[in-house]
């Protein structure tokens, strides 16, 4: 397996520039920060920068060289590979004694609206075979496992997930899941809970925070309560941690996330605990649907979103499904693989990680 010193010539891999031989020194950073105007702004290009190295994707070395980490996977090892979906939005056209609530309106943005067309069940069932075939140690999913959060999408889903085997896999509710007041704990039921909690994962914990209610928006909410027991689980342990949440702290260009309609209530709190904490070595999310890489806080403590891995082939919306394939160790996420539907099937995006920009 190359380290960061030996890249070799590929698609679809490249180093998170957040490490070591990657990252400059902390007074280039400044130097650079400042010539940009901001120290958001510098981060975001710093983000978009060639600074990223292209290498071969894992499915094609690990054919050839056997697995893909150096150790054995799972608790304690020194490395891990951690793929990463979200917003599945598996689809089942509820009955009509369903839709006397909010539920209603997605029904009507669905089939009448043509939001239905934007996901794809073809997609969604190639989804497991494909995150096996890149051959991660454990799976995480950050939300939207639903359209609108009935029994029938719920037991669709689980499923179609069914197809990761016995693979670990560790998932929070997004915004879809709990759609209506009505679905409020049918995720559990499907899923398992929700509560706070960190999850040992090898060489890193996963602190999997749910910030999803019932809301006639789209919003998230981290109340003051739950913030602070994100906090308390975040010191039960020095060991590094992976934030994973369903809504962004941050957009695109590195800017508060909006508009507020389908925002996270409460970001800049979870966005200073993240500052504040230095066991978090990068968060996870979900929601928007194009993928997106940025950073946050002056620890530039990096933020990773696939897109949806649901998505219909949309070429000429510049619309597809994407998953992402983290390489992980003690200090943090070293390189990131993203996959993307080509019509076909998944495929290491060609030019490298968010080479198509989203």
């Amino acid at each position: 397996m190359p380290t960061l010193g030996e890249p070799r010539v590929g698609t679809g891999v490249c180093f998170a520039p957040f490490q070591g031989t990657v990252w400059r020194s902390r007074r280039r950073r400044r130097i650079r920060q400042t010539l940009r105007g901001t120290a958001r702004e510098g981060a975001s290009e710093r983000l978009a920068s060639s600074d990223f190295r292209v290498l071969e994707p894992a499915c094609v070395r690990s054919a050839r060289a056997g697995p893909p980490n150096d150790v054995d996977p799972g608790y304690g090892s020194a490395t891990m590979r951690l793929a990463h979906i979200t917003d599945l939005h598996v689809e089942r056209v509820p009955e009509a004694s369903d839709v006397f609530n909010k539920r209603l309106f997605g029904v009507v943005n669905l089939y009448l609206l043509g939001r239905s067309g934007h996901f794809s069940r073809a997609v969604q069932d190639a989804l497991p075979g494909a995150v096996l075939a890149a051959r991660p140690d454990r799976v995480v999913c950050t939300g939207d496992l639903t359209a609108t959060a009935t029994d029938a999408e719920f037991e669709a889903a689980r499923q179609l997930l069914t197809g990761l085997g016995d693979m670990p896999f560790d998932v929070i509710p997004g915004n879809h899941d709990v759609y209506t007041a009505e679905s409020a704990g049918r995720f559990s039921r499907y899923f398992g809970t929700t509560e706070t909690r960190r999850v040992n994962a090898g060489p890193v914990d996963l602190c999997l925070f749910d910030v999803c209610a019932p809301d006639w928006q789209s919003r998230g909410f981290a109340t003051e309560a739950s913030v602070a027991v994100l906090g308390a689980t975040l010191r039960q342990s020095d060991r590094p941690a992976i934030l994973c949440i369903h809504y962004p702290l941050r957009g695109r260009r590195g800017q508060p996330y909006g508009p507020s309609g389908r925002a996270l209530v409460g970001a800049d709190a979870v966005e200073a605990l993240v500052e504040a904490t230095p066991q978090v070595v990068g968060v996870l999310h979900g929601h928007e649907h194009h993928g997106f890489r940025t950073s946050v806080g002056r620890r530039d403590v990096p933020i990773f979103n696939p897109g949806a891995s649901g998505y219909a082939y949309l070429p000429k919306k510049h619309r597809t499904a994407h998953f992402n394939v983290y390489d992980v160790d003690a200090t943090g996420i070293r390189a990131v693989e993203r996959y993307a539907w080509n019509g076909e099937a998944f495929a290491a995006e060609p030019g490298g990680a968010y080479a198509s920009g989203g």
